[in-house]
């Protein structure tokens, strides 16, 4: 999470270094909330509840800092819902 950048995500790095890792937190509703794992350990927010910008700038996990995992069928990887129940993806 770029915290230069008031905690915009962008997909710039080869290597997973403190800025790159991040902590995915249980929610009891089997919901996922994800953190950054450096500096502030802001929460994940897909901004306006989806379909937009996604940043590492929250301090609490309310509605849109709540993600769903979904495993899929190759091994270890998984897609990710927002709170509008769309996947993430990575733009080019």
């Amino acid at each position: 999470a770029d915290q230069g950048q008031d905690g915009l995500l962008r997909a710039s790095s080869k290597e997973a270094k403190a800025w790159e890792i991040f902590v995915i937190e249980p929610l009891s509703d089997g919901r996922v909330a994800i953190k950054s794992s450096t500096g502030q350990m802001k929460y994940l927010s897909a901004e306006g509840g989806g379909g937009g910008l996604l940043r590492c700038n929250r301090t609490s996990c309310k509605g849109w800092e709540q993600f769903e995992l979904i495993p899929l069928q190759q091994g270890g990887r998984y897609g990710i819902k927002g709170p509008n129940k769309q996947f993430l993806c990575a733009e080019n």
